[in-house]
């Protein structure tokens, strides 16, 4: 229990490798991190991070001389009850800063519970390239988003979003597949650029997101399921975005985009009771019902007869499982589901499996 410590004195220093913290909790007092990360290869496993109200992460992962910390594994945790900071810094996790942006981390961010995570409107951002943020668990978080904020080429497939403001994207060439968004007031927001890293721009700026991919997610009941927002004075939008074979059900707006959409590509989307197809274009997807059934845990799945089941159209070799992890192969189905007839019952994770007290 690090409840006694101050903030922002538990670390794992640059030039430490291969160290763990696992089986603790975290509920340090005022300003700072509650664990700072800048050694490689370290892991962060079935912790608790809670009850935290003053600026600072609870988990910050830092390096040196413009390279963030290499082959973080955090998994099995459990951040919750993060009030609202009123403050820049207060993002549940923050992995890297615009000054380690072009560095690749290569860590891997999976199987973590987030409840109530106010801190800001980041509950994580990510702020450096080859992350990967897979079955992470996302809810009651109102206003709040896994946010790609600077860094290119991460991976986000299998999470599951309730109740919160979704998944935003900055940067270049990210993939982001397989994904559960359920109740959020915006599923997925693609940023409309303020600058072009690429071009000299500075490494702090809203980078124009260039060649992402938004493929085989599961949008339901959000107030916009997807969405680029208005930016002023200048509105870069982004570049060859492809935005395919997603199922997009009920709530609000298909689509809502507020900025150049350059060379956008959109191609076999399934629309069903949506408030309308809004700026999804006419030649971007169908009408039909999915036939999603609601597991025993509330999760909908696809079931016999649905349009989405082998339906979607080329390759997407990177789209390997679906939203419960079962593999997707040979001719595969729209949405974040793959069809079985004897489904796994996905449910989000629950406290019991994450933390000090989880097996």
């Amino acid at each position: 229990m690090w409840g006694g410590r101050a903030a922002g004195t538990n670390t794992i220093r640059f030039g430490a490798t291969h160290v763990r913290f696992t089986r603790n909790v975290f509920a340090c007092s005022g300003a700072g991190a509650e664990l700072d990360v800048a050694g490689d290869d370290a892991e962060v496993d079935r912790n608790e991070f809670r009850d935290k109200q003053a600026v600072g992460n609870m988990l910050s992962v830092t390096g040196k001389d413009g390279q963030v910390a290499r082959r973080l594994r955090v998994h099995h945790n459990h951040f919750h009850d993060y009030a609202n900071a009123r403050g820049n810094g207060a993002e549940t996790i923050r992995f890297g800063r615009s000054f380690f942006s072009m560095s690749r981390g290569d860590g891997l961010v999976e199987y973590n519970l987030f409840v109530r995570c106010l801190g800001e409107n980041e509950l994580i951002s990510n702020k450096s390239g080859g992350n990967t943020y897979r079955y992470n668990t996302f809810l009651a978080s109102p206003g709040t988003q896994l946010t790609l904020r600077h860094g290119n080429e991460c991976v986000v497939y299998g999470n599951y979003f309730r109740g919160t403001d979704g998944l935003r994207i900055f940067g270049d060439r990210h993939r982001v597949f397989s994904n559960y968004f359920e109740g959020n007031t915006t599923g997925i927001n693609l940023g409309n650029g303020g600058a072009e890293v690429a071009d000299g721009a500075p490494l702090t700026s809203h980078d124009r997101p260039d060649d992402c991919v938004i493929a085989f997610n599961t949008l339901i009941d959000n107030q916009t399921h997807y969405r680029m927002g208005a930016r002023k004075p200048v509105a870069l939008g982004a570049r060859r975005t492809t935005f395919a074979h997603n199922v997009l059900v009920g709530g609000g707006l298909a689509a809502k985009i507020d900025g150049p959409n350059t060379g956008a590509v959109w191609t076999g989307n399934l629309l069903w009771n949506t408030g309308g197809a809004g700026d999804l274009p006419a030649d971007g997807g169908t009408t039909g019902d999915p036939r999603l059934v609601p597991d025993a845990n509330g999760i909908r799945h696809l079931s016999p007869g649905s349009p989405a089941i082998d339906s979607a159209e080329g390759d997407f070799a990177f789209v390997t499982v679906d939203q419960d992890g079962q593999p997707r192969a040979g001719k595969k189905d729209k949405g974040a589901d793959e069809y079985s007839a004897a489904p796994a019952v996905a449910r989000p994770l629950t406290p019991a499996d994450v933390g000090p007290a989880s097996k």
